[in-house]
């Protein structure tokens, strides 16, 4: 099996397991909840043990974040993709994350921890989609991001132009 199921694993368990609500807040001990009944359910939907292994992973890590403070503060530099990121997130990703940052739905710690979670996810295809995933379920981890979700929210239900592609 691909990394690209580990992806796949975690919406299974987000649209089967967690709250319905907007904010997830994702603050509980995610592990308990992977109990032999989810870890069947997820083999009977045929995910294998490694997939299922790095979801967890993934979620244990964000659900450790708690420490970092939701604060929506003005930039005050700019933002420089790496050579990898930028092989990685094409000008459409690019200029979807920074327009993020542009628009205050997220802070600069934020942003970073959404690279972070999506480029962990170690997909060779990732497009908006999969980054506006993430940037949700980043988000749903803070309790002061109420009006963030609300306006990230906004984006993804946007049909609107996208934010403009970076050169």
């Amino acid at each position: 099996m691909t990394q690209e199921t580990t992806i796949h694993v975690l919406m299974y368990l987000f649209n089967n397991y967690f709250p319905k609500e907007l904010s997830l807040n994702i603050d509980f001990d995610i592990c308990d909840r992977i109990d032999d009944g989810v870890f069947e359910d997820l083999k009977k939907a045929g995910f294998g043990k490694d997939s299922i292994a790095r979801a967890v992973e993934w979620l244990e890590e964000l659900s450790n974040l708690t420490d970092i403070e939701y604060a929506v503060e003005t930039p005050k530099g700019i933002r420089i993709f790496s050579p990898e990121e930028r092989f990685i997130f094409d000008n459409e990703c690019r200029a979807f994350l920074l327009h993020m940052l542009r628009c205050d739905v997220v802070p600069w710690a934020v942003f970073e921890l959404i690279v972070h979670f999506t480029l962990k996810l170690n997909i060779s295809d990732i497009d908006v989609s999969l980054i506006k995933w993430v940037s949700f379920m980043v988000l749903s981890n803070f309790p002061g991001s109420s009006t963030a979700l609300k306006k990230l929210e906004l984006l993804i239900l946007s049909d609107g132009p996208s934010p403009g592609l970076l050169q």
